[in-house]
């Protein structure tokens, strides 16, 4: 079972080391920059931060930005195409969707960090493939500059993959869950459930 801590069955994505430099200049730019907040919130990818906003195009060429989902609870998963536990995760992905938006307002977003190849970046075509593969209907969305998940990635501490980071209704971070195992689904489940408590 994958966790913050751990991801043992989680891939090492191979491109740590920019990820981390991404990070360590984003860093430097917020030190200097006092307007790092929304509404006084802190703006980042740790517990209690609310999450930077992006767009990116989904599995229908669509540009999909994270702040239209503001008002539920959200779950988002960075996978990859080349990624077998990314892929075990996405065979669970519509029935955690199914389950937790019957409970409250959820969504599920898929967010491919890199394509079939590793340390290329994903395409739309890698999300219409990722989609129809696993048979999902919830947003798969296409990292094509390869510019968001890096934060994400390298802020989890690891550079594995897949990784869910649960979002309450403003986009602030409750929980990250790293890697993936067999029942994580339930688990990732879980967290999203006590997000709203």
């Amino acid at each position: 079972m994958g966790d913050i801590h751990s991801a043992r069955n989680g891939l090492l994505l191979p491109l740590l080391a920019p990820a981390v430099l991404w990070a360590l200049a984003g860093c430097a730019q917020a030190q200097g920059d006092d307007d790092d907040t929304a509404g006084g919130d802190e703006i980042g990818y740790d517990v209690g931060e609310i999450v930077p906003d992006f767009s990116l195009p989904d599995q229908d060429g669509a540009d999909t930005t994270l702040s239209s989902f503001a008002g539920q609870r959200v779950l988002l998963d960075f996978s990859a195409l080349w990624c077998t536990p990314c892929a075990e995760a996405a065979d669970h992905a519509e029935a955690v969707q199914g389950d937790l938006s019957a409970e409250f307002a959820f969504q599920y977003v898929m967010v491919l960090a890199e394509g079939e190849v590793p340390g290329n970046a994903a395409t739309v075509e890698d999300a219409v493939t990722w989609a129809d593969d696993h048979g999902l209907s919830i947003p798969v969305l296409a990292d094509v500059d390869g510019v968001v998940a890096p934060g994400f990635l390298a802020a989890a501490g690891q550079g594995a993959l897949p990784q869910f980071y649960v979002l309450d209704e403003d986009l602030r971070v409750c929980a990250v869950h790293v890697g993936y195992g067999t029942g994580d689904e339930e688990a990732v489940a879980q967290a999203v459930r006590a997000c709203g408590e």
